[in-house]
């Protein structure tokens, strides 16, 4: 599916939409039409995959390929792709309500081309759950991260995002085409708060409340996250919000305070009673003062090519093609101002440093990488990790600064299920019982011999 036949650009207020022929090679017929709730698509050759990109969230909307319809939207997709599986030439999208549609392809048989986003659903059970703010975010503080654990060793990420982007009309789209450039194929879990801007807690609480979302509210947010997606490593904010963003300080004090509490049952009783509990084992935070870590993010990757995590994440950020206007664009290397060449020359906010804030198995040793006393989900066949050890806590739960956090010392427990021996002994009993029966009977019978 490489070759793609047309693109158009569909919006409610447009009267019709505009079709370019993108590859002459194709069709020179393809042709797309527009009646407010109705796209229709025809050419002059079989295509059999349509990739939409929705201007906004389109809910649940038909495809119709000439055998039947097939409902596509239930998943919350922004881009979504859909495979035409023995190939048309004609196809309908179908809505109740009026369609809002930034971008159309339609393509061949063949493979489709590596920009073409096939998102798998959430995470059931995630390795790694990434806790950002902002569209960018995750592309520029917690460089690395994603190109590494998600591209390089394919493990399960989950990135969560504490606020959307939806009242503009392209971070959307850069965070989606951000995510799927350094590797995430998992669909992303986006806020329902809006961005803001502030500079300290108070501020960035003040103004979540003012757009209807209560501290209470937001860290109910962060505890259904927790036991949703079960995550054995969670990676947050610094407690400062790197620069100082009240919207990260806010994001990082309400998981401070949501891991403390997702194991308990009697709160936030409907997401205990929907995902059941959790109690996260390790927890690093940005530039954590306290258990630091160093992460090498220039060491070149084989899933991109010999590209470092710090080329992909740069990568990553050139889709954001909003925010390049931003002292971001210098920090990250993609303007030579600074002189940013790989991660370990960024010294502000530096993407390389993480403290461990808390864990339940054990403190590093090495103190290379998130995944130490770890065993990856998809690793636990025979071994299953025991995550019930009570949990290290900071001295002061939820401090407002870089208060001290001694971690655990302890080493991780990874016991095997205790098996029933309860119907062994039982036969074992009365193999015995059986033997003794015997030799009894045995003697009984010399001793009358004997007597003879």
């Amino acid at each position: 599916m490489v070759c793609v036949i047309l693109t158009g650009f569909c919006t409610v207020s447009a009267p019709e939409c505009s079709a370019e022929t993108i590859a002459e090679d194709i069709t020179d017929s393809a042709e797309i039409d527009y009646d407010g709730k109705n796209i229709k698509i025809s050419s002059d050759k079989m295509f059999y995959g349509i990739y939409i990109e929705w201007t906004k969230f389109p809910g649940s909307w038909k495809l119709f390929d000439g055998n039947g319809e097939t409902l596509f939207g239930r998943k919350g997709f922004l881009h979504e792709f859909s495979e035409i599986k023995g190939g048309t030439k004609y196809a309908e999208i179908r809505r109740e309500k009026e369609i809002s549609v930034k971008k159309i392809y339609v393509f061949t048989e063949g493979e489709l081309p590596a920009w073409v986003q096939v998102w798998d659903v959430p995470c059931e059970k995630a390795d790694l759950m990434l806790c950002t703010t902002h569209a960018d975010d995750e592309q520029l503080f917690f460089l690395g991260v994603l190109p590494y654990y998600a591209g390089e060793l394919g493990l399960n990420v989950q990135v969560v995002y504490f606020v959307n982007h939806n009242d503009t009309d392209s971070r959307p789209h850069e965070l989606l085409n951000g995510l799927w450039t350094v590797g995430v194929r998992n669909y992303p879990v986006i806020g329902d708060a809006p961005d803001a801007w502030s500079e300290s807690l108070s501020e960035g609480l003040a103004n979540f409340k003012d757009s209807g979302f209560s501290e209470e509210k937001l860290i109910g947010y962060q505890v259904e996250m927790l036991r949703r997606f079960k995550p054995q490593i969670v990676v947050g904010h610094d407690v400062n919000g790197e620069y100082s963003h009240g919207q990260h300080i806010v994001n990082t004090h309400t998981l401070r305070k949501a891991l403390e509490i997702c194991n308990n049952p009697d709160e936030y009783v409907e997401s205990a009673d929907k995902y059941g509990v959790w109690d996260v084992p390790k927890t690093y935070l940005h530039l954590y003062e306290e258990n630091q870590i160093n992460i090498d993010w220039d060491i070149p990757l084989e899933k991109f090519g010999g590209k470092t995590a710090y080329e992909v994440s740069l990568e990553g950020f050139k889709c954001h093609e909003s925010q390049h206007w931003t002292w971001f664009a210098k920090w990250i290397g993609l303007k030579s101002d600074w002189g940013v060449k790989k991660a370990a020359d960024i010294k502000d906010y530096s993407p390389c440093k993480y403290g461990l804030y808390r864990t339940t198995v054990g403190a590093d040793v090495k103190k290379k990488d998130f995944l130490e006393n770890i065993i990856p989900y998809s690793d636990q066949v025979t071994e299953i990790p025991d995550y019930t050890e009570t949990p290290t806590e900071p001295e002061d739960k939820v401090p407002q600064e870089n208060n001290s956090n001694p971690v655990s010392t302890s080493e991780p427990k990874y016991n095997k299920p205790e098996k029933d021996n309860s119907a062994v002994l039982t036969v074992a009993l009365c193999v015995g019982v059986l033997i003794a029966a015997v030799m009894m009977i045995v003697i009984i019978v010399v001793r009358n011999r004997r007597a003879e």
